[in-house]
């Protein structure tokens, strides 16, 4: 399995520094995304450009962890694009408390159109496949979605990732958090590899993220596992917050790639 960040900024960060957060995940020749927010399309294109071949036509899904706008933005396009320029149905993935309303928000802002053929359709239901559960079973991955805290009253999900151990191997789990403002359960996971939400400035009250001063409370045995994402571009000044404190903590930026592989270490 590997990994590509497409962004690590959060829903506000400059475009020039770097873009939303998603991921590309790769088995195979099987691509996923991990969230398709208003920078992925383009990411996807430059991407394509960096290794010679048509990586956003390439795409076979995407997993939802929420439906805020940095993380939506761009998936009823990528649906158009994938449709009537590569022929294809783009199967979106989400937790069924999610799938609904990932499917209203398609059916509203997809509306009616042309298929194929030229019959008018509810494009929605002709090019978009939604697939509401818990557990993911696709190619050479699982996906288990599981709730982590985010905004009141907001459903939202983080990831746990692997793939099907090789014999008497043991699987390598990566933890995708999504948005959310708690790590506390992070030290209780086996996980290769964890991205991470990270606030870089001061905790506030009611904030919807982890801060990065939370995080420093992780153990370093965890720390030296987390890459940091949705944070605010400034990849310098977080280092050097990491190397004030000493923390072997990663600064994600985009088109970072992470290779994962099934066995152990």
């Amino acid at each position: 399995m590997v990994i590509t960040l497409l962004g690590a900024g959060g829903a506000f960060v400059d475009y020039r520094k770097e873009y939303c957060t998603s991921a590309l995940v790769e088995t195979g020749f099987v691509k996923y995304l991990i969230d398709c927010g208003p920078t992925t399309m383009q990411a996807l294109r430059e991407l394509s450009d960096q290794r010679g071949y048509d990586v956003l036509g390439s795409i076979d899904g995407v997993m939802i962890t929420h439906l805020h706008p940095d993380h939506v933005a761009d998936l009823g396009t990528l649906a158009f694009f994938l449709y009537y320029l590569k022929g294809k149905k783009l199967s979106v993935y989400a937790h069924p408390r999610i799938a609904l309303a990932v499917k209203g928000l398609l059916t509203h802002t997809m509306g009616r159109g042309w298929d194929r053929d030229g019959f008018v359709v509810d494009t929605s239901e002709k090019l978009v496949r939604i697939c509401p559960d818990e557990t993911v079973d696709l190619p050479g991955l699982t996906g288990v979605f599981e709730q982590v805290p985010h905004c009141p009253d907001e459903a939202a999900y983080g990831i746990l990732l692997y793939q099907p151990p090789e014999a008497d191997e043991k699987p390598k789990y990566v933890w995708w958090s999504g948005d959310t403002t708690s790590c506390s359960r992070l030290h209780l996971r086996e996980a290769y590899l964890i991205f991470h939400d990270c606030s870089p400035g001061p905790k506030y009250p009611n904030t919807v993220h982890t801060h990065l001063e939370d995080l420093f409370n992780l153990p370093s045995t965890v720390q030296e596992r987390l890459v940091l994402v949705h944070h605010n571009g400034d990849h310098l000044g977080i280092q050097k917050a990491l190397d004030d404190c000493n923390s072997p903590m990663k600064v994600g930026q985009r088109f970072q790639s992470f290779h994962v592989g099934a066995g152990g270490d």
